[in-house]
């Protein structure tokens, strides 16, 4: 979250595949995709943040 509280977005991408996504970040540091159900199909990845906060122009999308 940033300083007002608000969940913040940012690049990632996976260690292992190299695949990169966008992702929602909440407070307790869960990645959330947004505009996919997930970033890969890699199970032994992680998720690297390439820079935070980005700012696409686009209303906020919630992934179910």
């Amino acid at each position: 979250m940033d300083e007002n509280g608000e969940k913040r977005r940012a690049p990632v991408q996976c260690t292992n595949c190299g695949t990169i996504g966008i992702v929602r970040i909440s407070a307790d540091e869960t990645y959330t995709p947004i505009g996919q159900s997930t970033i890969c199909d890699c199970d032994g990845g992680t998720l690297r943040v390439l820079d935070e906060e980005i700012d696409d122009g686009f209303p906020d999308e919630t992934v179910r």
